[in-house]
Parts: C-alpha cells; sequence; structure tokens
C-alpha cells in the first residue's frame, strides 16, 4: 500500500540524549507506534513435517501436492510481515525498539535499532532477534535471550514504525484514579535540512468533554512532562481517529474496566490455549503506564504505542487469513482431494469389512488388494500405503484446523475483550460520516472470514445476541455491527454516511452476522428483511420458494473510504501482497462478500430453508441427547448437500430466463405427468436442475464460497448448530459450546474430504472431471465407510491399485496396449500418470480418480421374463443428483420395424423420473425397490407402445450414467449405452456397464 503515498517518512535513527540535549533541555518522551507481535507459528517449525517429504518415500507418494505447500510455507513465512519478499530473495527491513521487559527499570530507555545501524546490536544477529521476537510473539519473557545490564530481567525486541497522522492521548495517575494531560495529533516524521523534522499540535485545553484548539502548541516529536515526570505514573493511549467525549470517559475508566476483563478473558480462553501476548502489554493494558524514577537532563523515554484498529488489521492479514487459506487450499485443491479420493477408498478396501451381522462376522482385505500397493515408508504409520497416506492427510487437516482456530481466537478475544479497540470504535461512533464510515470499513475488515473457524462462530453467535449488561461499554448492541448496522442507527435513511459508505460494505458486516439472526430468530425472514431494510436495501424474494430476485443492484467499496482506512495502517507490513497470497487481489475485494444483492439474496434464503430444516424435533431432555439429535440431522456439509440437492429446481429459478422457468414450472406442477416432446436444451436444462451441478449457477454467481471460506460452509454450521452453541455460551459453558460444533474440516478424513467435494463444486472452481454429480457420488461415498463392490470383478480393483499413485506399477506399462477396461475410457495404464512418453501429466490425479469413480458408479441392466417393453436396472451407487439416461425401443416380435422410442431420465436417490420427447403408453411406468426408505437397489422401467397394435413385442433396453453431460463424462466412458435387447438369443439378458467398450 506505500506505493499510494506520495510522501514517504524518513527512519527514525538511534535516538540518545546527547543528541537533543542543545535544544531540549529536560526530560523527553519520544513515541513509536508497535507492530502486531507476530503469530507463535512463525517461531515454530513443527509444520514443516507435514510438507517435509517422508523418510523413505523416494517417489513422493505422500507429499502435498506443491500448490497446498505454497500455501503452508507462505502462512509461516513471517518476512511476509517483517520485510520485503521478492521471489526467493527476502529480507528483515522492519525497524525495531529495544526495552526492558522490568516498567520500573532505572535504564529503560528505549534504543531504535534501523536499518542503519542494526548491524552495531548484538541482539539483532538472526539467532537471537528471532528469538526474541518468539518470546514476543508467545507471550514467554523468560525465553528472551538478552538480559538489562541494569536489573538483569529479559529485553524486548519490539518491532516499531514512526506513528504517522494519528492521535496521542497522554493521563497522569494521581489517587489511583486516571486524568486527562493532553492531547498530541502526531504527523509523520520527515527528513528535513536540518534533520528528521515533526507535525502536528498538542492540546492540553478541554471544554464540554473534549480538546479544543485554545492554547494548542506544534508537537516536534516529543513531550516534556511538567512539572516533574517522577511524580506520578504516566498513561499513554493512541488512536487512529481523534476521541469524543464518550471515547475520553472510557478511557479514564480504563483501569477498573481493564481489572474486570482481564478475569473475563482468563475465564473465556478455552483449555489447553496460552495467550500470545505479553499481560503488561497492548492491546489488554488500555494504557501503556510508565513511572519514572529518576529524569536527568537530556534523558529520552520512547513510548511504544498500539493502534488498536491496526493491531486488529494486522492480527487479520497476517496471522489469521494466511492460515486460512493454506486450510482452505488442502480441502478444496481439486488434486489434493482426487488423491484423497483413491487412497481413502482403497483404504476401506483393504481395511476390516463386515460380512455376516448373525452371527458378526469381518474379513480384512477381502479382495487381495494390499499386495498390489506399495510398501510403507519407514517413516510413515500406517498398516497399508492407503492408510499412511490417509493418517498423514488427517495430521495435516487436524494442525491446519487448529492453527487456524487458534488465529481467530486472537482476533476474537481482541475484538470482545479490548477495551482499546472499542474506545476507537465509540469515537468513530460519535465522530460524524467520516469516522464512522471508517469504522464500518474496519468492522468489515476483521469479520470478513471470520466464519472460517469455530471461534469466530462462537463470536458471531455472541454479538448477534440480546444479552449484556447495559453498563458494559462491550456489550453486543453497543457495537458498530449490531447498532450501526443491524439496527441502522446513524446510516438509516438517506444520511451523508448512508451515501459514502454505501451497500457493499454494510451488506458484507450483514451477511457475516446472518446466520446468528436467523439461527435465533422465529421468523427469519421477516427479521433478515427488516435489517436489511434498516440499511436500505429492499428485499422481496427472502425466505421465499421461488427466489425471484428483487434488483440486481451492483455493490462495490469506494476507493476514498479504502484509502483512508489504509491511511491507518502503518508502514512496513505489504497487506496487499499477504492479500494476493490468500487468493485476494484489491483491498476492494477483501472489504466486499458479495457482487450483488439479489446474490445475497439467494444465500440468505438457502440458509433460511436450512432453518426450517433443522427446526423438527428440537425437543431435547438432555445435553447430550440434544447433540446427537442435531448431529442426525446435519453433521457434514454432505447432509446438507443432500437437503440442498432436493430443491435444486426452486434454485434453478432465480438465474433462468422465462422459458427456462417455464419448464421448471411445469416440471414442478405436472411432474412425471409431462406430456409431450422436449426440446434438446429443454432436455439438458432437465438433466441439469436435477443433479446437484446446478449449484453451480448459485456457487459461480453468488459466491457461496467467495475467497478463502464464504458464509454458506460457516453459515450452515451457524444455522444448524448455534440454537445451541448460543445455549451453551449463554450458560458459561465454552466447552459444550465447542462440543455442538460441527467437526467438518479437521479429525475425520472421509468427512474433510465430503466438505472439500462441497466447496468445489460450489464455487464452481473444480477442473471439469470434478464438477457435476461425480463430486457428490465421491462425497457421498466417502462419508459411507464402507464400499460397495458387489459389481466389480476382483482383477479390476487390483488392477487399478496397481497402476495408481499408490501401486508400485504406476506409470508403467505400453502406450500401445489397451487395458480393455472400459472405466479407463480407451486409455493405457501410462495415461494414469504421463501426457506423452514419460513427462508427468497435470491431469493425472483426476484420470485416477475418475477411473476409481467410474468403478464405483457402475450398474447392470436385466432383461427376462419378468420384464416387458423396458428391463431393469440396478445402479451400484445413487448418491446426491446421479441420473440415469434410459432408451426403449418396442417392435413387434421378431421384427425391426415398425418401432416406438421412448427415454426417460430417472434419478434414484429421489425415487423420481420423468418422460422426454413423446410419451409412453397409458400402462407405462418406472417402479423403485424399495419404493420408500433405504437406497434403491434397483428400477424398473416400462415403456409400453402406443401404437404397434400388437401383444407380442421385442424390445431394446439401452441406459446410461449421466455424470456431465456439459463435459462429456458418462458411464460407460466412450457415452455409449449399455444395450439390452430379446433380440439376442437367450431369454436371459445381463449387460454390466463395466464391459462395454
Amino acid at each position: 500500500m506505500s506505493e499510494t503515498r506520495t510522501q514517504r517518512p524518513a527512519r527514525l535513527r538511534a535516538t540518545s540524549g546527547q543528541s537533543v540535549q542543545h535544544r531540549l533541555p529536560r526530560f523527553q518522551v519520544w513515541f513509536a507506534e508497535r507492530l502486531y507481535d507476530g503469530a507463535p507459528r512463525w517461531f515454530n517449525g513443527t509444520w514443516q513435517e507435514h510438507v517435509r517429504r517422508v523418510d523413505g518415500d523416494r517417489e513422493g507418494t505422500l507429499d502435498r501436492e506443491p500448490g497446498v505447500q505454497a500455501r503452508w510455507r507462505e502462512a509461516h513465512n513471517r518476512l511476509l510481515f517483517y520485510g520485503q519478499v521478492s521471489g526467493r530473495q527476502s529480507r528483515d527491513t522492519t525497524d525495531y525498539l529495544l526495552t526492558c521487559v522490568n516498567p520500573s527499570c532505572s535504564a529503560r530507555t528505549h534504543g531504535r535499532i534501523t536499518a542503519e545501524n542494526r548491524d552495531m546490536v548484538n541482539l539483532l544477529a538472526p539467532r537471537e532477534k528471532w528469538g526474541a521476537l518468539k518470546a514476543l510473539a508467545q507471550g514467554r519473557p523468560q525465553d528472551l535471550p538478552e538480559s538489562c545490564p541494569t536489573c538483569g530481567q529479559g529485553v524486548y525486541l519490539l518491532p516499531a514504525v514512526p506513528i504517522r497522522d494519528k492521535w496521542i492521548y497522554v493521563l497522569k495517575e494521581e489517587g489511583g484514579s486516571l486524568h486527562h494531560y493532553c492531547e498530541v495529533f502526531a504527523r509523520a516524521p520527515v527528513e528535513g535540512p536540518e534533520g528528521v523534522q515533526f507535525g502536528g499540535m498538542v492540546y492540553t485545553q478541554m471544554a464540554e468533554g473534549r480538546y479544543v484548539s485554545e492554547g494548542a502548541q506544534p508537537f516536534e516529536g516529543y513531550l516534556n512532562l511538567l512539572p516533574d515526570p517522577t511524580q506520578h505514573p504516566w498513561h499513554f493511549f493512541l488512536s487512529p481517529v481523534r476521541l469524543g467525549p464518550e471515547a475520553l470517559r472510557l478511557l479514564l475508566a480504563s483501569p477498573d474496566h481493564d481489572r474486570r476483563l482481564a478475569s473475563a478473558r482468563e475465564g473465556a480462553l478455552p483449555e489447553g490455549i496460552d495467550w500470545a501476548t505479553p499481560a503488561g502489554l497492548q492491546p489488554w493494558a488500555t494504557t501503556v503506564k510508565r513511572s519514572f524514577a529518576r529524569a536527568p537532563r537530556g534523558r529520552v523515554e520512547i513510548i511504544p504505542l498500539v493502534d488498536p484498529f491496526a493491531w486488529a488489521a494486522q492480527l487479520v492479514d497476517f496471522d489469521y487469513l494466511p492460515i486460512l487459506a493454506a486450510q482452505q487450499k488442502l480441502v478444496r485443491d481439486a488434486d489434493e482431494q482426487a488423491k484423497a479420493f483413491v487412497a481413502a477408498t482403497l483404504q476401506q478396501a483393504i481395511g476390516r469389512r463386515m460380512v455376516s451381522e448373525d452371527p458378526p462376522a469381518w474379513e480384512e482385505d477381502s479382495w487381495d488388494v494390499a499386495d498390489d500397493t506399495l510398501p510403507v515408508p519407514s517413516g510413515a504409520e500406517g498398516s497399508n500405503i492407503a492408510e499412511a497416506w490417509t493418517r498423514r492427510y488427517r495430521a495435516a487437516l487436524e494442525y491446519l484446523g487448529e492453527e487456524t482456530n487458534r488465529a481467530g481466537l486472537r482476533l476474537v478475544m481482541l475484538l470482545r475483550y479490548s477495551l482499546a479497540h472499542r474506545i476507537v470504535e465509540q469515537a468513530c461512533q460519535e465522530g460524524g460520516d467520516r469516522l464512522l464510515s471508517l469504522g464500518l470499513v474496519h468492522w468489515a475488515h476483521v469479520l470478513r472470514d471470520l466464519l472460517g473457524c469455530q471461534e469466530g462462530q462462537r463470536f458471531i453467535a455472541w454479538l448477534t445476541g440480546d444479552g449484556g449488561d447495559a453498563d458494559d461499554p462491550l456489550r453486543p448492541a453497543a457495537r458498530i455491527p449490531i447498532r450501526n448496522v443491524r439496527e441502522g442507527e446513524g446510516i438509516r435513511g438517506p444520511t451523508e454516511a448512508a451515501r459514502r459508505v454505501g451497500d457493499g460494505i454494510l451488506l458484507t458486516i450483514s451477511t457475516t452476522l446472518a446466520p446468528g439472526t436467523i439461527a435465533r430468530s422465529r421468523h427469519p425472514a421477516r427479521d433478515m428483511g427488516a435489517q436489511l431494510g434498516n440499511i436500505n436495501i429492499p428485499t422481496q424474494s427472502l425466505g421465499t420458494s421461488d427466489l425471484l430476485a428483487a434488483r440486481d443492484l451492483a455493490l462495490d467499496v469506494s476507493a476514498g473510504l479504502i484509502e483512508h482506512y489504509q491511511s491507518i495502517l502503518p508502514e512496513g507490513p505489504n497487506y496487499r501482497l499477504a492479500h494476493r497470497r490468500a487468493g485476494l487481489n484489491t483491498w476492494s475485494e477483501r472489504l466486499t462478500l458479495y457482487g450483488h444483492v439479489s446474490q445475497l439474496e439467494k444465500a440468505l434464503t438457502l440458509l433460511i430453508a436450512l432453518k426450517d430444516y433443522h427446526k423438527e424435533g428440537r425437543t431435547y431432555e438432555t445435553g447430550y441427547d440434544r447433540f446427537a439429535r442435531m448431529r442426525d440431522y446435519v453433521e457434514t456439509p454432505i447432509k446438507v448437500a443432500d437437503f440442498l440437492a432436493r430443491n435444486t429446481r426452486e434454485v434453478l429459478k432465480a438465474r433462468m430466463n422465462p422459458a427456462q422457468r417455464d419448464l421448471v414450472e411445469r416440471l414442478s406442477q405436472e411432474g412425471r405427468r409431462i406430456v409431450g416432446a422436449l426440446s434438446t436444451d429443454e432436455y439438458e436444462l432437465l438433466v441439469a436442475s436435477r443433479s446437484v451441478r446446478a449449484y453451480q449457477f448459485l456457487g459461480t454467481g453468488a459466491r457461496v464460497l467467495a475467497g478463502p471460506v464464504g458464509l454458506v460452509l460457516g453459515g450452515v454450521e451457524m444455522v444448524s448448530q448455534s440454537m445451541q452453541t448460543i445455549d451453551a455460551w449463554e450458560a458459561s459453558d465454552p466447552g459444550a459450546a465447542v462440543g455442538h460444533g460441527i467437526q467438518a474440516v479437521a479429525g475425520v478424513l472421509v468427512i474433510a474430504v465430503a466438505a472439500a467435494e462441497c466447496a468445489a463444486l460450489l464455487t464452481g472452481a473444480a477442473v471439469a472431471s470434478w464438477a457435476g454429480p461425480v463430486g457428490w457420488i465421491a462425497a457421498g461415498f466417502m462419508l459411507l465407510g464402507s464400499v460397495v463392490l458387489a459389481v466389480w470383478s476382483k482383477n479390476d480393483l487390483e488392477l487399478f491399485a496397481r497402476h495408481c499413485f499408490l501401486g508400485p506399477a504406476y506409470g508403467e506399462g505400453d502406450w500401445d496396449d489397451q487395458t480393455g477396461k472400459s472405466w479407463m475410457a480407451g486409455q493405457p495404464w501410462p495415461a494414469l500418470r504421463y501426457a506423452s512418453g514419460r513427462r508427468e501429466s497435470p491431469e493425472r490425479w483426476q484420470r485416477q480418480r475418475l477411473a476409481l469413480l467410474r468403478l464405483i458408479a457402475g450398474f447392470k441392466t436385466y432383461i427376462g421374463p419378468s420384464t416387458y417393453s423396458g428391463g431393469i436396472v440396478y445402479p451400484t451407487y445413487q448418491e446426491g443428483g446421479l441420473a440415469f439416461e434410459v432408451k426403449v425401443d418396442v417392435m413387434p416380435q421378431g421384427q425391426t420395424s415398425p418401432r416406438e422410442s421412448y427415454r426417460a431420465v430417472v434419478w434414484p436417490r429421489a425415487r423420481e423420473y420423468a418422460w422426454l420427447g413423446p410419451a409412453p403408453g397409458s400402462g407405462s411406468y418406472v417402479s423403485f425397490s424399495p419404493a420408500r426408505g433405504d437406497a434403491v437397489t434397483s428400477f424398473t422401467v416400462q415403456a409400453e407402445p402406443r401404437r404397434l397394435g400388437v401383444r407380442l413385442v421385442d424390445y431394446e433396453l439401452r441406459v446410461r450414467l449421466i455424470i456431465d453431460p456439459e463435459h462429456g463424462l458418462y458411464l460407460p466412458a466412450s457415452g455409449a449405452f449399455v444395450t439390452n435387447s430379446t433380440v439376442r438369443p437367450g431369454i436371459y439378458s445381463i449387460q454390466d456397464s463395466t464391459s462395454v467398450d
């Protein structure tokens, strides 16, 4: 962001009393702004075990994908914050302050270390420097590598920059109370002809509770505390905005509030979580307190201060956002998830399997797959290579889940328990339109991705609550997201604040809060509509089933607001680079969640529908019953996906043109009674509308998962669990609140892979073979915890295991030899690894995944005496929006003409079908077995002729599985149909999808 500034202040060189004694003979106080302490993980190398190669794994079978590894490294690269990073070149460019940890030390003068003088300071040797910063970030002053020569206690190394255009408040302590001393507006120091030049003003007089201009004096970079700095303890506070009367009153009351907040903060910390900020430093201590033991002539005391808004922004951009992006990259990377699908499938095939319930009996590796896989490397754990892969993947997920939650906790604790942050927020609320705009932008910034971690979801549940003492300045009702956005105070109507801020910032805050609001409300559509109305956003469709968007109002953030917000952030850290590395290109993208109001309405309607979905059966006797019952409803995103799949037609309407909407209305009203021909376009729409791939309309348009994480995945968890989370939180039971959360991205591999499938499909960000019902088949399959192999040839599974990336023959074979397996789509074995010759294909993981998926989704067809004008289809798998295209040709027995042709599309999971084109005779039907309840094991198609006029007929049944018609993905892989016919010899005829070329 520094490139947008016209004037860059010069670095302050090391300060000593002698350098200023000729001008300022008295005791002097200088100021600097501290940067964020840093993420504790930056100084801990344990993360590397998840990305380095496992001992004995020469081929890198257990390695993470390069893109995933890159995100890991970025999330743990401290030089993204402390220095400059360009390609492989990086260097520390930060200025530091040296200070004794003992506030009463007589030699506590700070020394400033800059790039020009750092070579003269022993502590700036790399080992000692990073050791000192690690002790600061982890809140462990006992680990500081250097000691103060005067008192023997440790010496902090504080990253700091000159204060630029901010307000400093000086207070003196008398009789246990704070009293105002002066207000300083400090401009950025610049290098002038006579050295460093300062600007600004010092205000000492007050009227009506605020500082006034009468008697103001120029500020020259220092203060002389009169008459004697040793008479009283002094307190200092830094703000990016000028404090109004109410904010100044809060500042005076900070000692009492700090004591109360300290106990509340400690009580809210989850067990086993070490807080990373030394307690005596900002932002937990509202003010920086100093007691000066002596004040010799020429002495300089540098006071490092923290801007709580800038501190929170740095925490978000350099601590929380990078680790969240790394987590999301792992669970959404198409190649990583393709490997996960293959590994988990083979692990389950090799693992123990129940073969009898009465009496119970199990078999292990009943398909003899283990011998066709690689041995486990010496540095890995697992009984087979597939289990070793999944264990390593699960360990990576658990680490990222924990670290993301810890980073979220650091942010949440600041937002909820820091009075310093609240004081600046209060100043924004009482400082007019310009300052309120700044506060709104700040809250949009810090809330933007907070639903991506469990601690963030708990915070949203608290923030949207109604509790809190009226005398508590940090209660939810007083905060900007509730008071000014949800309630519309200060921005309701055609105010200057509303015009200045626009819709983008307000809607980002509103949509972040929406899951908590929806979960609490008895009438979520009405209440959300009213809240949006408070910020001048009218809605028509919220909560309705047809999702007719009210308008397509574009949302944006003005450049002026962004520049104003950037101006409060200290120089040094590269915010633009941090955003870019996390997948966001611009500040505007960082500060907005949706591009159009219509997209917002779709997402909110989805969450409101989910709220209704969870209303059933909410009568619980015990906490355990409550938790177990909710897990029955929604344990993972896949069960939510099942809910979404049953409502696809309604969601599609929001994006359809009138002709398309008419078709869906016909389907909705007439269903299987539709008579007449459908055009090719209508047929394709019908297929799409009944597949989960249709949710790409929602995902691509509404940005359901915008950026690294978005509203719906976090919102689904909030809506499904927040009623319990809120109850537990309000009952002061944070352990229970954590227990009620859904562990979708950490812990259990199959759930994590399922979540990744959801993310890939909803965003439309995956490659073609990852889209469509393919993902839902895989996701549901992973969730089952067992493998349905009834129609698989044991040899096929062994062959796949041997030639996939977990097998000893990976990439081996002749390019001219055909496998003879339909699920290989006519490709030879080397195609599972190579593009040509021995050049590895970038599509190799998707090819392996799709080949295995075709095995899983195999089916059989049957024609025999029990069938007439059709046949029976036995699907192996029918998750999500899986659809079969069925064609039936009927002709007089023994003749090839005349012939009547009928076709249907069948959705076994939904037990629904529709005739496409000319409808068959009145006795025609599609029936499912079983008719309800358990998963369909077969379905029968009968298409009686209408005009043949004969009773004895021959018929031909042709079936194929629709995987993704847009990209030509079917089973059989060639797109051909599995054909079964009474014309062929034999009264019984069974055809298998794996046998079709």
